[in-house]
């Protein structure tokens, strides 16, 4: 039983695991970027523009206060990793940094430049849920503790 965002009770018997496996197998990322790549709408932004752009980018409400208590937090002993389907990595280490975080591990899909020209291409890294799932199950391989900080995710 769960109840939806009306308030209204919603009754099932069993989970549809099938279900959710072919709605989060949906390319709907994968074909947002095909359409960025396809439309050159971007092609020749230059990577500082793109920078400054994401100082300026608005982030989900408390998502910039979260990363702060614990970036700033001098009793956490963290890494904070960010997964992202956001198809250029460069926008969010400058919205952070535009809010007083330090620099923090992105992994998400990544332009391609030439000579700091944005050319329409796209280093493809994460663009399913399972990308997503891969990309946080080889962080939790590489962590193996010789820094002392405990890793700590977020997606």
């Amino acid at each position: 039983m769960l109840t939806n965002q009306k308030g209204t009770i919603v009754y099932f018997e069993e989970f549809d695991y099938e279900g959710l496996k072919m709605a989060l197998e949906q390319e709907f990322e994968r074909r947002a970027n095909k359409k960025v790549i396809e439309s050159n709408v971007l092609k020749g932004l230059n990577l500082e523009d793109i920078r400054r752009a994401g100082e300026h980018l608005i982030l989900h409400d408390g998502c910039m206060s979260f990363f702060q208590s614990i970036t700033n937090n001098q009793h956490l002993n963290v890494n904070a990793h960010v997964l992202l389907y956001c198809w250029c990595v460069d926008l969010i280490p400058s919205s952070f940094s535009s809010g007083g975080i330090p620099t923090m591990n992105v992994h998400a899909n990544e332009f391609l430049y030439e000579n700091s020209l944005y050319t329409s291409e796209i280093i493809k890294k994460i663009e399913t849920p399972f990308d997503k799932l891969q990309a946080f199950t080889n962080i939790l391989k590489n962590s193996d503790g010789s820094d002392n900080k405990s890793d700590d995710l977020h997606w």
